[in-house]
């Protein structure tokens, strides 16, 4: 994974100034670009859309956007597509069907996310890759205890204790 351009750019703002930050994942020859904002007011992070790209990074012209329903895309990106959900931890959890404790975390589950996401298919399961990478992505970022916890099970995988150290 690498970071893009445009943590604090003028092409890293969404709607109403909000910073986002792309994110490209390169895995198995799939090639993806997360969008992830951050919200100043809570510290908070979460992943609102994505993007299929070229192994040189460059989306090709009929790549969307394809964003939750509770945010706009960036100015400049001309297709998008809306998904049929919200980006919400509650909205994730209700459109893939699985509460935030039950879902498995680690190597395996990262890698069908990113499938999931590239395939974008399914919204129950596009929801339930977003839901995952925002765990061990966002979560991960903003709670070192959370981050220690997944890195044990890394290898395995599995679900995280009750204990991990994150309400």
């Amino acid at each position: 994974m690498e970071d893009a351009p445009g943590w604090f750019s003028r092409a890293g703002h969404g709607e109403g100034g909000t910073p986002h930050l792309p994110l490209r994942i390169h895995l198995r020859g799939l090639f993806i670009e997360l969008y992830i904002q951050l919200r100043l007011q809570n510290s908070d992070l979460r992943i609102v859309g994505f993007r299929n790209t070229f192994e040189n990074w460059q989306a090709p012209p009929e790549a969307y956007v394809h964003h939750v329903r509770d945010w706009v895309a960036p100015p400049g990106i001309r297709r998008t597509e809306v998904l049929p959900f919200g980006g919400g931890r509650f909205d994730l959890e209700a459109a893939a069907d699985v509460r935030r404790s039950g879902i498995s975390l680690g190597r395996r589950p990262l890698s069908d996310a990113v499938v999931w996401l590239h395939r974008n298919r399914d919204p129950k399961c596009t929801a339930h890759g977003i839901l995952v990478l925002s765990e061990m992505l966002c979560e991960a970022a903003r709670y070192p205890a959370l981050a220690d916890a997944m890195s044990r099970i890394w290898m395995t995988g599995g679900r995280l204790s009750a204990d991990a150290g994150v309400a």
